[in-house]
């Protein structure tokens, strides 16, 4: 896309879409379906930006796993430029790495914020990049998309205001792996994996775990991680240090473990645990699903560890105790057998990536772009046609909780790590 002035010469290419504070208009024509098992289902839809304005045969799919039950549905879409939905109508986003016809809308319900989920996943990128290796990272991970990226979008169903949602990258854009590849995959914890002591301490992945690349998992992929497991669940102190980097990128898990402590990330040891490998035996650690950190646990929103910044994970999170209870093992055992590693590198991102100005800043960047009255109308009685008034916590969860929780919580982390 370029920039032209009134003669009609191009004076700028590459103006990044949307605009930074321009919140895009998503028209959907058809009946939106309620649950998984409808498929994808066709529909009519117009985006309009102040820079951009297209038209699609679409498709869209409910997506998700818990979320799936929540009165507002995320969807999957998927683009087409005719009729007939066989020719693909691929779009370019931001500074995504290419043209896609596959997005997701998001309806971030347990967080009002909208932010958290996109937030995070920008801080980890920076994580990602400011490795003192990154220029020796695979090429598919460092010239792709290393998380999830989006931005809000106001959506009207058959006339009807749907609310906030964000346009999302789908999960299997990231770490530019190659679905026809059976080398590549990303596998992911089911949501079993919160189930009382198994949590990592199974020497097999016992159906807990999903290749989010392929339709099937290969062999190969299942028969990797299995010795990946076994390897976590069997070594001995001395041999997981040893030959911890013979399935493991340390630096990715080292960087994994620090972020989950800092931003209270309970959604991602267990369910949601994110690993991807472009050999099948060779696993790096990845971020996925965030929004129930920085003070919002996934669950039970309006009650459970609301504000809770000073226990490991969460209070009243039962996958994860501390001291005492069921623990994800591969983390325990990092965070005992690796400890100076941690510390020196948890100082070099609390001083910039992981300071409190700099998190706070990416919440404000991306919250300050969506109106007071947005956030309002939000659940207000006339959108969703009264479906979304439930919204939890829809007054108080907010860029104050955020700054708040932000600066308790990382007192609490210094201590934590540094002790």
């Amino acid at each position: 896309m370029g920039v032209y002035d009134i003669n009609g010469n191009i004076i700028t290419q590459d103006v990044e879409e949307p605009q930074q504070y321009d919140i895009p208009i998503v028209t959907i024509t058809g009946t939106l379906p309620s649950a998984k098992s409808a498929g994808d289902v066709e529909v009519y839809l117009t985006y309009t930006s102040a820079t951009d304005s297209f038209n699609s045969y679409a498709t869209v799919k409910v997506q998700g796993d818990s979320s799936t039950s929540y009165p507002k549905k995320n969807f999957t879409m998927k683009l087409y430029s005719d009729s007939g939905r066989s020719k693909k109508q691929k779009k370019r986003f931001r500074n995504w790495d290419k043209a896609r016809n596959k997005f997701v809308l998001k309806a971030n319900w347990i967080d009002h914020s909208h932010a958290r989920n996109i937030v995070n996943a920008r801080l980890w990128s920076q994580i990602v990049k400011s490795r003192s290796d990154y220029d020796e990272l695979p090429t598919a991970l460092t010239g792709g998309n290393i998380a999830v990226d989006g931005f809000p979008v106001k959506v009207y169903n058959n006339g009807v205001y749907m609310g906030l949602y964000t346009w999302n990258l789908p999960k299997d854009s990231l770490y530019g792996l190659d679905d026809e590849n059976p080398s590549n995959a990303i596998v992911q914890g089911d949501s079993a994996l919160y189930n009382g002591s198994i949590l990592w301490r199974s020497s097999t992945m016992d159906g807990l775990w999903s290749d989010e690349t392929h339709d099937v998992m290969p062999s190969f992929i299942s028969n990797g991680f299995n010795a990946l497991l076994n390897f976590v669940y069997t070594s001995s102190n001395a041999d997981f240090v040893s030959n911890f980097e013979t399935y493991f990128d340390k630096q990715s898990i080292i960087d994994q473990y620090i972020f989950l402590i800092v931003g209270c990330i309970v959604d991602n040891i267990g369910k949601n645990q994110t690993f991807f490998t472009y050999d099948g035996s060779y696993y790096y650690g990845g971020m996925y699903d965030m929004d129930g950190t920085w003070g919002l646990p996934p669950w039970n929103t309006a009650t459970v560890g609301w504000k809770a910044y000073d226990t490991a994970w969460q209070s009243g999170y039962s996958a994860v105790a501390e001291g005492t209870g069921d623990t994800n093992l591969l983390y325990e055992k990092v965070g005992n057998l690796f400890a100076s590693d941690i510390k020196t590198r948890y100082a070099e991102l609390r001083a910039d990536i992981l300071s409190e100005d700099h998190i706070c800043m990416e919440f404000d960047r991306f919250m300050s772009a969506i109106p007071a009255d947005l956030y309002a109308e939000d659940y207000a009685s006339t959108t969703g046609n009264g479906a979304f008034t439930g919204i939890p916590l829809a007054t108080t969860n907010n860029i104050l909780q955020i700054r708040e929780f932000v600066r308790d919580r990382l007192s609490y982390a210094d201590t934590l790590i540094n002790s």
